[in-house]
């Protein structure tokens, strides 16, 4: 069984330029291999299936040295979705439906995200933070309180932006506190 958890993440600026980066080099992974399968259907009627695409996935990773800078994880989970797309894509064929054959990723959608696989320890949920493979150092939650340090006790659902401290009464905002967590972190690295 597959888990999944949403959380807002302050990321540093070179946190920041490295997820971009894995941004650019799985809508790349993608592209590429959907460019492979349609060229390959017009020339054989036949695709590369998902496997001879990762063998192709490490193929290219050993020639772009670019690709090697951002989780592999993540790069794999490019080629499963591309693989998954055309699942979906015959599927809706053979019941009758709109097909929506898979489309090219655009660098200027807004809509960025990457998956990240848990493989060992690479990825770690601790109280007040998340490490992420490739990523530096951790990223601190929203889920303390900064005046009295107290933990968040309510849900961990984050449409919930404010809440009530239940130690102190204060009335908090988990995007100021946030951003108070990250500066006195950043503070105490400077001075460290």
């Amino acid at each position: 069984m597959e888990k999944c958890y949403k959380y807002r993440l302050y990321p540093t600026v070179t946190q920041s330029e490295l997820m971009q980066k894995t941004f650019g080099c799985c809508r790349f992974i993608f592209n590429h291999f959907l460019a492979e399968r349609i060229a390959s259907y017009k020339e054989t009627c036949k695709t590369p299936t998902r496997f001879m695409q990762d063998k192709g996935l490490t193929a290219l990773k050993q020639e772009s040295e670019w690709l090697r800078e951002v989780d592999a994880t993540a790069l794999q989970a490019a080629v499963q979705n591309l693989d998954v797309a055309y699942q979906n894509f015959f599927r809706r064929v053979k019941q009758g439906g709109k097909p929506g054959f898979p489309k090219f990723k655009s660098k200027r959608d807004n809509r960025k995200s990457y998956k990240s696989k848990a493989v060992g320890a690479n990825i770690k949920v601790l109280d007040n933070a998340i490490q992420l493979p490739k990523l530096d150092r951790f990223f601190p939650s929203s889920q303390l309180c900064s005046e009295c340090g107290a933990k968040w006790a309510g849900t961990k659902d984050l449409a919930v932006r404010g809440w009530t401290c239940p130690e102190c009464g204060a009335i908090h905002d988990r995007d100021c506190n946030a951003a108070k967590n990250i500066l006195k972190e950043g503070l105490r690295l400077l001075s460290a």
